[in-house]
């Protein structure tokens, strides 16, 4: 029918001419002997099986009247065959991040292929089997894929290629996890909660659900100029501002997928002075 690219060696050669009764089809050095019959729209339709070689399958018709004229430029018509699927395509999400906080679910969707993509269509989905997925061009960056967003946890996307001739590719995907929920603090102490203490340099203790990283300080208005750190349940050496009195610390915790915490604190009192008093035998007589 005109078709420029197959996927079966099978082939359906239509084949039509005036005054024949014999045509020949020549395809690799291998031909055959037809009647020429037509059906009564002048064509006559050839099933010829080509073989498996991958590329341009040229096929070629002689004629020959009842006089045993012969045709010596043939009828020549070519169709390349590709019965091979696509390599499986490299999928990556958000550049290779393991997790993402996007309340909307989307993320940046990056393909390659070794393939011509000038000839591919695609189909993407969250479903493994492709439900609803139509196919559409193949595209190297899709921005805005919305993932299965009814709950947070693992998701993946899945990709495979079509070429020109309607193969298709095995199944690539990629994963990410989606984490909308910031950490949750369950508590945070100084000295495990203790009122008072004695030194300046003190033990942050905490238990907050899916930390990853943590901000400590002593005023509140300058966290956002410190660094993250790795989160411990029990941070060390915590200097606490100088001089006796009441003291603050303050602290906010970030976990893998960059959802943070809300800003919590803990306090305690410090006295490095000791008490002071008088001693006397027998109201101080000598």
């Amino acid at each position: 029918n005109g078709e420029r690219i197959t996927r079966s060696r099978k082939l359906r050669l239509l084949v039509k001419s005036k005054e024949s009764t014999k045509v020949r089809i020549v395809s690799r050095g291998i031909g055959k002997n037809y009647d020429f019959t037509p059906e009564s729209n002048g064509r006559l339709e050839v099933l010829w099986e080509t073989d498996s070689l991958q590329g341009n399958k040229s096929v070629k018709a002689y004629f020959m009247d009842e006089a045993r004229n012969t045709t010596k430029v043939p009828a020549e018509a070519t169709v390349l065959l590709k019965t091979k699927p696509p390599a499986r395509p490299l999928v990556m999400i958000d550049q290779g991040k393991k997790f993402t906080n996007s309340k909307a679910g989307t993320v940046h969707v990056s393909m390659a292929t070794k393939e011509n993509p000038n000839q591919l269509m695609m189909l993407i989905s969250n479903s493994s089997n492709f439900e609803g997925s139509d196919a559409r061009p193949f595209v190297r960056i899709m921005d805005g894929w919305k993932l299965d967003t009814e709950t947070d946890g693992l998701k993946k996307v899945y990709v495979r290629l079509i070429d020109e001739a309607g193969n298709i590719s095995e199944v690539s995907s990629a994963e990410i996890f989606l984490d909308r929920s910031p950490p949750v603090v369950n508590s945070f102490t100084i000295n495990e909660d203790c009122q008072w203490c004695i030194s300046l340099s003190v033990v942050l203790y905490s238990d907050v659900d899916d930390a990853y990283e943590a901000k400590y300080s002593n005023n509140p208005n300058t966290l956002r100029n410190i660094s993250w750190e790795k989160y411990v349940p029990q941070r060390p050496d915590w200097m606490l501002m100088p001089n006796d009195g009441p003291k603050a610390v303050y602290a906010i915790f970030r976990d893998q997928a960059g959802n943070i915490s809300e800003l919590t604190s803990a306090r305690i009192n410090v006295d490095k002075t000791p008490p002071q008093g008088t001693l006397q035998i027998k109201q101080g007589r000598r």
